[in-house]
C-alpha cells in the first residue's frame, strides 16, 4: 500500500508539474522518520519505530506536497504524544510496549488536508 502510494504521488506530481516540490516531499518525509528511526533504535538498542513509517512519510509527501508533510509530521508528533499519555495513563501498557504511529501520521494528514 504504501508503496503505490508513493508511485501515484509521484505520477501524479509528474502529470500537476510540481515534481520538485513533491520530490522534496518525498526527502524531507523519508528522512526526517528514516533518521528517527535510526537514532532512536541507536539509543534505545532495539528497534523503536518500523520501516513502514518511513515509507509511509515518503508517499503521504509524494502524493500532498511539502507544505503538507511538513504540517502533517508536526501534527503527529503533538496527536501521538496525547495519544501514547492517554494510553499510558489509561491502560496496562508500559513505556516499553509499542504503539502505532503510522494511523497517527495518516489521520494527522487527513485532517490537515480536510482542514485546510
Amino acid at each position: 500500500m504504501t508503496y503505490s502510494l508513493l508511485f501515484s504521488g509521484i505520477g501524479y506530481s509528474i502529470i500537476q508539474g510540481q515534481f520538485f516540490d513533491h520530490g522534496m516531499a518525498v526527502l524531507c518525509g523519508s528522512g526526517v522518520f528514516l533518521l528517527i528511526r535510526v537514532l532512536t533504535s541507536w539509543i534505545y538498542k532495539r528497534e523503536a519505530m518500523g520501516a513502514g513509517d518511513v515509507k509511509l512519510a515518503a508517499g503521504i509527501g509524494a502524493y500532498w506536497g511539502l507544505t503538507h508533510i511538513l504540517y502533517s509530521i508536526y501534527i503527529s508528533f503533538i496527536l501521538g504524544g496525547l495519544i501514547a499519555l492517554i494510553v499510558l495513563l489509561l491502560t496496562d501498557k508500559k513505556k516499553t510496549d509499542y504503539i502505532p504511529f503510522g494511523p497517527i501520521l495518516i489521520a494527522s494528514s487527513w485532517g490537515f488536508y480536510v482542514v485546510f
